[in-house]
C-alpha cells in the first residue's frame, strides 16, 4: 500500500504568489523600511544549511509520508541581533535580513509572539517582489508562538514597525523551515515526486477541479475543504461540525500528517472554472490545538485558534458515525498541495476493519491529499485520506480512516456533541446563513393601545457586534427593561404574558420616548452569546394607568444568532 504523500504528478496548475501576498488574516500597507531610507542596512544572519540529501533519502524510504518539502532547522533569534532606528516621530523600526542558501522558500516560526497594541511585523524581499504582514498581536497563537507562511526565495527581511511611546515586545525565532524541494513547483506541477515504483507517472490529466460539473452538487463540501501546511509538510482536511452548532473550528485530518499548533489553514484554495481561472492561496489563517489523534484510524482532530473571517466562506461539514457502507463517495483534497480536487466512487465504499475503501471512477488522489475528507451520499464526513494501493490514471483504490471508530475510540463527543444528543448523523452548519427571527407569545392592551411589540434591526451576526432591540406601542416616557434567556416559556405575569423562561439576562432600566418607543443596543462582546445560538427577547414596562397590576409586557422575540 503507498502513503498518498508519495507521489506529485507535474498535471496540477495554479496562480503563484503576486507581487504582495496578504495572508493569515493580516492588515496589508507596507513596512516603513520600503518607503523611507533609514539609513543603516540591517544586519545579515545565516541560517544553518541542512543535509538536503540526506532529507531527501529519508522521503524516499518513509516513501514521503507526509508529502514533505522542507526540512525544520532550529534557528534561535531575538530583537538582540537585529537593528533599530528610532524616526523622528519617536516611532521605531527593527529589522533583521536572514539568509537559508539553497532554500527555495523560507519560513519562521516563532516561540515568542508577543507584540504591543499598534506595533506590526512584516516580511519582505529586497526586490519587493513578495510582501507579507502586517501581522499584529492578533497573529499570535494560544501557547505564544507564531509561524508565517513560505516566503520564495533564500532571502528575506524581517521588519518590525513600533508606534511611538509602545513598550518593547517579545520576539523570538525558534526555527527556520528550509524549503528543500520547492512548494511552488510542487504546487505548479514543475516538481515531481518519485511514485512507489521508483519512477513518475504524470496522473494530472485525471485530476478533477472541484469547479467542474463532477463537483456542482457539493458546493458546501466545498466550502468545509481545506490545506494544511506544517512543519514542511502538506495535507488536506476539513471543518467539522458539532451538536451546537456554533462554529467552533473543529478540522478533521490524518494522523500522518502530523500537525503541530504552528499549523497554516488554506481555505478556498480552488481554481474559480473547470481547469480555468486563478486559485488564490491568500485566505490563509495560523495556529491550532492538536485535540486528539490515532494511529489507529490514521486521524487527528485540530482545532484552530484564530477567527476564520466571512470572506473566507467557511462551512462546516456534517458527519456521520454509520458503519454500513456508503452507497456513493466523493473524495476532496489538495493533491500535490494545489489547488482542490474531486474524485468519485459510484458503488460507494467498501468496509475494512479501520478503513473504509474505495476504487474511484473518476479522479485520482497524490501526495498531498492525505487529510482530505471522505463524503457519503448525503455529503457527510466519513474519515480522512490515508493511502493508495498505486498512483495510477484509472481505477486506484483509496482507503480512509473510520470516522466512526475514531469518534468512538477517541471519545470525541466531548467536543462535537456537548448537547449530548448521541447522535449517528449530523448535518452540516453554514455560519453564513441566519434565519428570519420570529415572533411568539401574545402582547396584552395597555393604558394606550394594545399593546406593546418587540423587534430587532442591524445584525444577527455576532462578529457584526450590531444587534439593536426596539420596542413601540409602549406609554409615553414610562421605564422598562429588555430581558433575554435560552428558553421560551408561557405563563400569567401582571397585566401580560412573560414568554422567557428561566435563566433570564436583564439589561440596564431604560425610559420610552415621547413617543412610546424604546431602543437598546445590545453589545454583543459583553454577552455570553455565541454563533449558532438562539435567543427570545422580550419587553417589562410599568403601566399603573393600565390598572391590575400595574406593569406589563410585550411580546417575544426569537432569534437566532450566527457567525
Amino acid at each position: 500500500m503507498t502513503t498518498l504523500s508519495s507521489f506529485v504528478s507535474a498535471g496540477s496548475a495554479l496562480v503563484l504568489l503576486g507581487a504582495t501576498a496578504a495572508a493569515q488574516t493580516s492588515l496589508g500597507g507596507l513596512p516603513v523600511g520600503l518607503v523611507q531610507d533609514l539609513g543603516t542596512p540591517a544586519p545579515v544572519i545565516a541560517a544553518p544549511t541542512p543535509d538536503v540529501a540526506a532529507y531527501l533519502a529519508e522521503d524516499e524510504e518513509r516513501r514521503h509520508r507526509p508529502l514533505r518539502y522542507g526540512a525544520l532547522v532550529g534557528l534561535g533569534l531575538d530583537l538582540a541581533d537585529g537593528t533599530w532606528t528610532t524616526l523622528r516621530d519617536g516611532s521605531r523600526v527593527w529589522r533583521i535580513q536572514i539568509v537559508a542558501p539553497g532554500a527555495k522558500s523560507v519560513a519562521l516560526e516563532f516561540d515568542q509572539f508577543e507584540l504591543p497594541e499598534g506595533a506590526r511585523l512584516y516580511v519582505y524581499d529586497e526586490e519587493v517582489e513578495t510582501v507579507l504582514g502586517a501581522y499584529t498581536r492578533e497573529n499570535r497563537h494560544e501557547d505564544g508562538s507564531f509561524v508565517f507562511e513560505p516566503f520564495p526565495g533564500e532571502r528575506l527581511t524581517l521588519e518590525l514597525d513600533l508606534p511611538a511611546g509602545a513598550p518593547e515586545p517579545l520576539l523570538r525565532t525558534s526555527a527556520l523551515i528550509h524549503d528543500y524541494r520547492d512548494i511552488f513547483g510542487l504546487m505548479s506541477g514543475a516538481v515531481t515526486v518519485g511514485g512507489s515504483d521508483g519512477g513518475t507517472e504524470s496522473v494530472g490529466a485525471c485530476l478533477i477541479d472541484v469547479n467542474c460539473p463532477q463537483g456542482a452538487s457539493w458546493e458546501n463540501q466545498k466550502r468545509a475543504t481545506l490545506r494544511t501546511l506544517s512543519n514542511g509538510a502538506l495535507c488536506s482536511g476539513a471543518l467539522l461540525n458539532n451538536t451546537a452548532n456554533d462554529a467552533t473550528r473543529y478540522v478533521l485530518t490524518a494522523d500522518h500528517c502530523g500537525q503541530t499548533t504552528n499549523t497554516v489553514f488554506t481555505f478556498r484554495y480552488q481554481t474559480s472554472g473547470c481547469s480555468t481561472g486563478g486559485a488564490p492561496t491568500n485566505m490563509t489563517v495560523s495556529g491550532c490545538t492538536v485535540l486528539t489523534t490515532s494511529g489507529t484510524y490514521d486521524s487527528r482532530l485540530l482545532r484552530i485558534t484564530p477567527a476564520i473571517p466571512n470572506s473566507y466562506q467557511p462551512y462546516y461539514a456534517g458527519w456521520s458515525r454509520s458503519t454500513q457502507n456508503a452507497t456513493m463517495a466523493f473524495a476532496l483534497g489538495h493533491p500535490s498541495g494545489g489547488p482542490k480536487k474531486i474524485s468519485i466512487d459510484g458503488n460507494g465504499t467498501s468496509s475494512q476493519t479501520t478503513q473504509w475503501r474505495v476504487t474511484w471512477s473518476q479522479g485520482t488522489l497524490e501526495g498531498g491529499s492525505s487529510g482530505g475528507p471522505l463524503f457519503d451520499q448525503n455529503g457527510r464526513v466519513r474519515g480522512p485520506a490515508c493511502c493508495v494501493n498505486d498512483f495510477v490514471c484509472s481505477g486506484q483504490t483509496a482507503y480512509f480512516g473510520k470516522f466512526s471508530g475514531f469518534y468512538t475510540a477517541n471519545a470525541l463527543a466531548q467536543w462535537l456533541d456537548p448537547a449530548g444528543l448521541n447522535p449517528t448523523t449530523l448535518n452540516g452548519f453554514d455560519p453564513l446563513i441566519c434565519a428570519l427571527p420570529t415572533t411568539t407569545c401574545f402582547t396584552s392592551p395597555n393604558s394606550v393601545g394594545p399593546g406593546a411589540t418587540i423587534s430587532i434591526y442591524g445584525s444577527q451576526f455576532v462578529s457584526e457586534n450590531d444587534f439593536n432591540l426596539q420596542c413601540v406601542g409602549l406609554p409615553p416616557n414610562s421605564s422598562g427593561i429588555f430581558f433575554y434567556g435560552p428558553n421560551e416559556t408561557f405563563a400569567v405575569f401582571g397585566n401580560g404574558f412573560r414568554c422567557v423562561g428561566n435563566p433570564l439576562v436583564r439589561l440596564p432600566v431604560q425610559q420610552a420616548n415621547t413617543f412610546g418607543d424604546a431602543h437598546r443596543l445590545l453589545d454583543l462582546t459583553t454577552t455570553q452569546i455565541q454563533p449558532g445560538q438562539t435567543r427570545i427577547f422580550q419587553y417589562w414596562y410599568r403601566n399603573p394607568a393600565g390598572g391590575g397590576a400595574g406593569f406589563n409586557l410585550s411580546d417575544a422575540i426569537v432569534v437566532p444568532f450566527c457567525l
